[in-house]
């Protein structure tokens, strides 16, 4: 069928949409442009070929012949410039990566990325601020920020079973207990001795009442002597001083790395804490997504290995 040279790719995408939904208000949502300009641009393409395309019938409009057989040939081409305009958008924005970290690991997450192989050059970082309650519970936010492209990715304490999700376990931890290389009483703690001594606990109490949940004990009779966000002030105060910690061990290794300060095994029987990678099965760079794989495992690997 000959085409007027005035059959743009707008009009194209217009009769295709017409005819995929039969009306002029869901036409207008789906290109996300007003009814009368849908209107309007579909009286224009009549006059042009000739063919009224969509006919009113009730509520709805069904398409001529003419109409459905524009549609059919247009369709497959339209949904692979789509895929082409997303790619390319996606390329465009490919310099900065956005990824949800809890506080409490932020510090830690994004300095085993930088030292990660196989870093993208000139890649931006950018931990996006959400609350402490999004990354220990399932609230819906983070998994509805992912969906509408307001987020790459995101590190989790929980699994999430959805089809539209890739969600990868990255790490098991177990609890250690942090004190400062030579501490006069760290050898011999028992259960009591825990208590007894003076804590560093994460400053925000949802994260501790989650990870109490998390671990399955109960802590909330420590002595708590100092509280912090993040994960690098644990590791300096327990360092310079008598108090400790209680972390997942794969933080507590990388404090280790930098601070003088050794690990004990937290005294009580627990759950492990497992950290989960999720990002959309659609998204276009799914070599960062294995880039962020790596490096957060990194974290759950001793030097050792």
């Amino acid at each position: 069928m000959t085409r007027p040279r005035s059959q743009t790719l707008q009009q194209l995408e217009l009769i295709t949409t017409l005819v995929q939904t039969g009306s002029l208000t869901h036409t207008a949502q789906a290109l996300g442009v007003s009814v009368p300009a849908v209107s309007q641009a579909l009286d224009k393409l009549r006059e042009q070929l000739g063919d009224p395309l969509m006919i009113r019938d009730g509520r709805s409009m069904t398409p001529t012949a003419t109409a459905a057989r524009i549609a059919d040939d247009a369709a497959p081409h339209l949904e692979a410039l789509a895929d082409l305009h997303r790619t390319l958008m996606a390329r465009s924005q490919s310099d900065t990566l956005d990824i949800a970290v809890s506080p409490a690991y932020e510090a830690l997450v994004l300095e085993a990325l930088i030292e990660c192989n196989r870093r993208p050059e000139n890649l931006t970082l950018h931990c996006a601020e959400l609350g402490t309650n999004d990354f220990v519970r399932d609230t819906g936010r983070v998994t509805d920020l992912i969906a509408k492209r307001q987020l790459d990715m995101a590190l989790v304490f929980y699994p999430v079973e959805d089809p539209r999700f890739h969600c990868i376990k990255v790490l098991e931890d177990h609890i250690q207990v942090i004190h400062r290389t030579g501490h006069p009483r760290i050898d011999t703690m028992t259960e009591a001795d825990y208590y007894a001594e003076e804590h560093v606990v994460w400053k925000l109490a949802v994260f501790r009442q989650a990870w109490q949940e998390l671990v399955g004990v109960e802590v909330d009779d420590r002595r708590i002597a100092a509280v912090i966000r993040d994960s690098l002030a644990m590791g300096a105060i327990v360092s310079k001083s008598d108090l400790i910690a209680s972390a997942p061990d794969s933080l507590c290794r990388r404090m280790a790395r930098s601070l003088p300060v050794d690990m004990k095994p937290f005294p009580f029987p627990h759950k492990p804490i497992c950290t989960y990678l999720l990002y959309h099965k659609a998204y276009s760079r799914p070599e960062l997504a294995e880039w962020v794989k790596d490096g957060v495992m990194g974290l759950g690997r001793s030097d050792q290995e």
